[in-house]
């Protein structure tokens, strides 16, 4: 894979400005056109203005421009598919440091790499697999970008890249190169009950109480799958309705606030209360979709599940284990008896008692292990106002009773 183009990740200018004034005697405070502090220098605004400049006067040949931070002396590399040192000189003309500027010829103009990456996208878009060459069944699942450097459209794809790439070519010949890697997911959330349309563990879901019109809310766990491959997410068994001899099927949840039917992303599926098992799944749809992530705190809104513990694994007074709730955030403690028997629950027997603060509102709470290993799921608690003792089932349990499997992280 050629080396990625500075311009590509937003790279500054300034970065190489000032190193371009260190090398001519310049210090990081002091420009030799003008002071920094009186705002941008010639050569800022110069570099700043230097591809636009280009675009416009050789929208046909122009192929980019693209730093060389961290290095010395700085440059600007300025790329052309033809007469590229004629141009160049053309722009050194009128540029504050003419000798930043290096001259270099390409294949493929911006502007065509432009357009393919259009075509690439509408290609992602398709759901018919023979218009695209990287079809997964419902549209192919790729991110795009522009090596400047490489003069190329990227193509970043969780799949085989030395396949992907040989289609591509086929197709559009050295005009793309492909990166195996993870895609880019949008992943800040506002807070816990706005994260946009990603649902994770450690988020609100709310609802209303069947029979009447009070909205309340619990804790989202762990999103799971089933064995046909839909993504589901699961929360506390109770939350939903109060009597426990009562089916929560059916029951409606929304996120992102307030229960209207842009908010509505599914409704319970599956529900248990009895023996080692306080949980449900709930359908994702209308636009959300699940992620293997948990919601931390702010600023850790996505780290991601990358193991599930057992039960068995548990060891009383051992290491911590920690959870995230819509009500109290993260909180931990330690298990302090893993043969805990609730007696809200039916038949109930395996349950983990732990020291962890906890209060209404965090029911459906995960709990994981080291921040990223899948546990339990708060179930209940005591202690009164101190909240300082937590009751949670192990996810094993839930995940055997309802027929799932924990979605983990690639």
């Amino acid at each position: 894979m050629r080396r990625l183009a500075l311009a590509v990740f937003g790279i500054s200018l300034a970065v190489l400005i000032v190193a371009a004034s260190l090398a001519s005697g310049g210090t990081p405070t002091e420009s030799q056109d003008e002071p920094v502090s009186s705002g941008p220098t010639k050569l800022e605004q110069a570099s700043a203005s230097l591809e636009p400049s280009a675009r416009d006067r050789w929208p046909e040949s122009f192929g980019g421009v693209w730093g060389n931070a961290g290095e010395e002396p700085a440059r600007l590399y300025v790329a052309f598919t033809e007469a590229a040192q004629e141009r160049v000189a053309a722009l050194a003309a009128s540029f504050p440091r003419p000798e930043m500027l290096v001259p270099v010829t390409v294949r493929h103009s911006l502007a065509e790499l432009e357009a393919l990456q259009l075509k690439l996208i509408e290609e992602r878009e398709s759901t018919s697999v023979d218009s695209n060459r990287l079809a997964t069944g419902g549209g192919a699942k790729y991110d795009l970008g522009i090596d400047y450097e490489g003069n190329a459209v990227r193509v970043i794809a969780p799949i085989d890249a030395q396949a992907a790439e040989q289609a591509l070519e086929n197709a559009y010949g050295d005009a793309v190169e492909v990166e195996e890697g993870p895609l880019a997911q949008p992943r800040a959330c506002s807070d816990r009950f706005h994260c946009g349309l990603q649902l994770r563990a450690g988020i609100g879901a709310r609802f209303t109480i069947p029979g009447t019109n009070f909205a309340t809310d619990c804790t989202d766990a762990f999103t799971v799958v089933r064995p046909g491959g839909a993504i589901q997410i699961l929360s506390a068994g109770h939350c939903g309705d109060p009597n426990q001899t009562a089916s929560d099927v059916g029951n409606q949840r929304y996120h992102r606030g307030s229960i209207v039917p842009a908010n509505l992303y599914g409704s319970v599926q599956a529900q248990y209360e009895g023996g080692r098992v306080d949980a449900e799944r709930h359908s994702i749809g209308n636009g959300f979709v699940g992620m293997p992530w948990i919601y931390i705190v702010p600023g850790s809104e996505a780290i991601p599940i990358y193991s599930v513990g057992t039960w068995s694994g548990i060891i009383v007074n051992g290491g911590q284990l920690c959870k995230s709730g819509t009500s109290t955030g993260w909180t931990c403690g330690y298990v302090k008896d893993k043969e805990y028997s609730p007696g809200y629950i039916a038949n109930g027997n395996r349950f983990l008692a732990l020291d962890a603060y906890s209060q209404p509102g965090d029911s459906g709470a995960p709990f994981v292990w080291g921040w990223s290993q899948a546990e339990a799921i708060l179930s209940g608690g005591a202690g009164g106002a101190c909240g300082c003792w937590t009751i949670a089932g192990h996810v094993q349990y839930a995940n055997e009773t309802l027929g799932v499997s924990t979605y983990i992280a690639p």
